[in-house]
């Protein structure tokens, strides 16, 4: 069944919509319409739906200055605008209020081929389901028999939290995106009329779970950078790499243009501040920047890192990963818009590591046998630069100087892309947020989903179960025999550039790699 609130999205942007480059929709969509607003001249924001889903009947209702979109029975509200666009009831702007964009719910009629609206006075019968009332539909009903009933039939039900929309002047009356119009009236169910002609609107959530399914989700990609996960990655770099180090005679390069080149480096390499507590137990703070990395668009313009796409398979309750190549016909932008370069180890990994370095207390709550490293030690040398040639490169990489400079390269950079995989936005978000050792998902949202869940509400319940099998699928990706040999080969590589710089400075000998199987601390020997 379609899900159209997430099998269609709009553009955040305005784009020119004679531009075929610039208004296309991303792999495995199409246009449908677009909306004008807030845009002007030929731009418009474009709206595209899944290709599996259509064809679609999709309309933009409102006309005149003071606006009521409104959908139809059968139609879902997907998107709300002053201007709208095309097809659409009327070209004008509103001055008040909105239009709505409606399509039409394509499975409705199978849905409720078991449900009708009784006679005036009538009630459902032993088998059926009442799911909504109405005072007399279209007053067609006497004094004597009043009041219509929505009646069905089936287990599960074909429609779920049934409810009137509109009141007073009835200018809020249009049901939200999750939900389906099931019919339109002046009075609703308590028979209190709309005024200026308004009508109200019986809004319906369409349960999957009717067709004999398990009302499974769609594939969990993003739809709209507004989503949870699904913004761009404002560290990722798709600028040219620079062939040469920005230091070398023969690079080109006169001192302003080095400043320039260091100047925009700095503002696209992600930032961490590592806590520390020296041996005063005083905090000490300073800021480490990872190298630069390609954008998912461009990491395959060089060598170095596969070109599959990892991915969480639709279901709310799957948590299987599956891996595609890149489709050559997908844009670039197209490309951004769902997945991330991702990492692995995740580079939140080194602001730990330091810590590690200063407190030796390890993640699992033992403390290691390796002896600490004054934190301003630490401060001091671990970005401080030494000469050219000191550290091996790794691949193409170039300008490595420093030890926090070697370490973050093992992670993957503009020129060490071999570590670096393209990862679905939403799962790599999950990845992020579970190695920041947060909570994968809000206990307070939770606990609101698993409680309207019990009440067989099927969004919280999808919403619960998808959190909970995509934290899963964290795991099982960093599992999966395409992306373990990766991540175990950059960790030989990351433990290898934890020990380098214990040669560089006698004070910084005691460096090493973290143990992989640390010791439990040992017992005090008895007096």
């Amino acid at each position: 069944m379609p899900h159209l609130d997430k099998d269609c999205y709009i553009f955040p942007e305005c784009v020119d919509l004679d531009n075929p480059q610039a208004s296309s929709c991303r792999g495995g969509y199409s246009r449908v319409s677009f909306d004008r607003s807030p845009c002007s001249g030929d731009y418009g924001r474009p709206i595209c739906c899944k290709q599996s889903v259509q064809p679609l009947q999709c309309t933009w209702r409102g006309s005149g200055g003071d606006c009521n979109g409104q959908c139809h029975s059968q139609e879902v509200n997907l998107f709300q605008s002053k201007k709208g666009g095309d097809p659409g009831e009327s070209g004008g702007t509103c001055s008040r209020g909105s239009k709505a964009f409606c399509c039409r719910l394509s499975t409705y009629k199978d849905l409720t081929s078991q449900c009708y609206w009784s006679k005036c006075g009538e009630t459902c019968t032993s088998d059926e389901t009442l799911l909504a009332r109405a005072s007399q539909l279209g007053g067609k009903c006497s004094l004597i028999k009043r009041q219509n009933h929505y009646c069905c039939k089936g287990n599960p039900l074909p429609l779920s939290n049934c409810h009137w929309v509109g009141q007073n002047d009835c200018a809020d009356n249009t049901c939200n995106n999750k939900e389906v119009t099931v019919i339109l009236d002046q009075g609703g169910e308590d028979g209190t009329l709309c005024n200026w002609w308004r009508k109200k609107s019986l809004s319906c959530t369409p349960e999957e779970a009717a067709f004999g399914n398990s009302g499974q989700c769609p594939a969990p990609y993003c739809t709209s950078p507004t989503e949870e996960y699904c913004g761009p990655d404002e560290w990722a770099s798709d600028e040219p790499y620079e062939d040469c180090d920005d230091d070398d005679d023969d690079c080109g390069h006169d001192e302003l243009r080095r400043d320039l080149l260091a100047g925009k480096k700095k503002e696209r390499r992600r930032p961490f501040n590592p806590r520390l507590v020296d041996l005063l137990n005083l905090i000490v703070t300073f800021e480490i920047l990872a190298r630069e990395y390609p954008g998912p668009s461009t990491l395959n313009q060089q060598p170095g890192a596969s070109d599959s796409i990892f991915q969480k398979a639709a279901g709310c309750d799957n948590p299987d990963i599956l891996v595609t190549k890149r489709d050559p016909k997908t844009t670039n932008e197209q490309l951004g818009a769902y997945a991330d370069t991702e990492h692995n180890p995740d580079l939140q990994f080194a602001p730990r590591f330091l810590e590690f370095l200063a407190s030796g207390n390890l993640p699992n709550g033992l403390q290691s046998p390796l002896s600490k490293i004054d934190a301003n030690v630490i401060k001091k040398y671990w970005q401080k630069e030494f000469p050219k040639g000191t550290f091996p490169k790794t691949g193409r990489s170039r300008g490595i100087l420093t030890p926090s400079d070697y370490f973050f390269d093992q992670f993957g950079s503009k020129g060490n892309r071999a570590p670096l995989t393209i990862c679905e936005k939403k799962l790599n978000g999950m990845k992020g947020n579970i190695f920041a050792f947060n909570e994968s998902a809000a206990r307070k949202d939770m606990t609101e989903w698993r409680a309207e869940a019990l009440k067989g509400i099927v969004n919280d319940q999808n919403n619960y179960f998808e959190r909970i099998s995509r934290a899963i699928a964290v795991f099982l990706y960093l599992n999966h025999p395409d992306v373990l040999p990766t991540i175990q080969d950059n960790r030989e590589n990351l433990f290898a550039a934890a020990r380098s710089p214990s040669n560089l400075k006698a004070r910084l000998g005691d460096i090493k790699a973290p143990p992989r199987k640390p010791r439990k601390p040992r017992k005090p020997p008895k007096p």
